[in-house]
């Protein structure tokens, strides 16, 4: 292949938007003004088959977004009831035994954390007296394996 050929088909690779070599005819396109705002305009999903025109894109997501506002312009918002007195007193009472639970759990935690931090103190007790231990038992074996040479 000659370098004007290479360089024709790769202009032809960059040209096409996708990934696909060019086999057929390309799809065709109408000129039409108003046959493109007709297809954009239409509820059901447009199958694109060539470049997507910006154009386009902007028009049909212009009107997606128009119909948006006017459904939220539709949805009418309910007044909420005003609180009774009896309402009140019942969250009152809902958020003071919310209150006295949190509390407990409190208290629980913290038995719960002084309790670990006692058996870490014994444990680490245990560990140095096991350490003593093993430092004496090798002092003695050193001096029973010194007192038979002499």
């Amino acid at each position: 292949m000659s370098g004007t050929a290479a360089l024709a088909a790769a202009k032809r690779r960059r040209a096409v938007p996708d990934a696909k070599p060019l086999t057929g005819p390309p799809p065709p396109q109408s000129t039409n003004s108003n046959n493109n705002n007709n297809n954009v305009s239409s509820t059901s999903p447009v199958q694109v088959q060539g470049p997507v025109n910006p154009l386009n894109v902007l028009i049909k997501h212009d009107k997606q977004l128009l119909d948006l506002e006017t459904k939220l312009g539709n949805i009418k918002i309910e007044k909420i009831a005003p609180m009774s007195s009896e309402d009140i007193a019942h969250f009152k009472s809902q958020y003071n035994s919310l209150v006295e639970e949190i509390q407990e759990l409190k208290k629980i935690i913290i038995k719960v954390q002084t309790f670990s931090m006692e058996m870490n103190i014994e444990l680490l007790n245990i560990k140095r007296l096991l350490k003593n231990d093993a430092r004496i038992n090798e002092v003695s074996e050193i001096e029973n394996d010194i007192k038979p040479a002499e």
